[in-house]
């Protein structure tokens, strides 16, 4: 009798489930949440609303996820009713109700869950990236940082200034040296240099720098 009396305060005590997000609001990072497993009796757990979304933050860093309807969450109910710290960052305030374990009182944060795995994962660094890896930040634990992308923009989104890699640079001086030392003067003299080798073009410096002729 004790142990049923046992499971069935269990059963009534809400801690955390997997979601699905079914619509999202980027501004108040609010979201409705459909939880991906059904009850123990079979029934289907209604969709949770005005969820909030958590993002990762210490000091003054934040890293923040542009979350999409279809991503998996883990969903987490508070102890308390948590609706006047939501509301206005109010810390120490007292819970306006009595409830606890609420339904209505779920965040969540994404999470990746699926067992067909992530590609852009290492054992040994932090990686920032696609989950598909066709672009990451590697952070190694010597202070290394590997960028991989076909479009690198430093300074701001609307950058247009080219990235060019120094390996791609080398290439470019070398073509350039062997076609101006093969550059002749008609008669010796002043005029316009008539190139044995064909002067390269900027556009000729490619890879991952996408380097476009000026």
């Amino acid at each position: 009798m004790l142990r049923s009396w046992g499971r069935m305060l269990k059963a009534e005590v809400r801690v955390s489930l997997l979601g699905t997000v079914t619509a999202y609001e980027p501004t108040s990072r609010m979201a409705t949440v459909q939880p991906i497993m059904t009850s123990p009796d079979g029934l289907t757990v209604p969709p949770l609303q005005a969820v909030r979304v958590g993002q990762l933050s210490a000091g003054p860093f934040v890293i923040s996820m542009p979350v999409q309807v279809g991503d998996t969450v883990e969903v987490t109910f508070l102890d308390y009713d948590h609706d006047a710290y939501l509301a206005n960052g109010d810390e120490g305030a007292t819970p306006s109700s009595m409830r606890s374990h609420n339904l209505s009182d779920a965040v969540c944060m994404p999470v990746a869950m699926s067992p067909d795995g992530i590609a852009a994962t290492s054992a040994d660094h932090l990686v920032i990236g696609l989950a598909d890896d066709s672009a990451t930040i590697t952070l190694h634990d010597d202070g290394r940082v590997d960028v991989k992308s076909e479009d690198i923009r430093l300074g701001s989104p609307a950058a247009t200034d080219p990235l060019i890699l120094l390996a791609e640079l080398r290439n470019y001086i070398t073509d350039l040296n062997t076609a101006l030392s093969a550059a002749v003067a008609p008669g010796g003299t002043g005029g316009l240099l008539t190139f044995g080798t064909p002067l390269p073009l900027p556009a000729s410096v490619t890879g991952a720098s996408k380097v476009g002729g000026e």
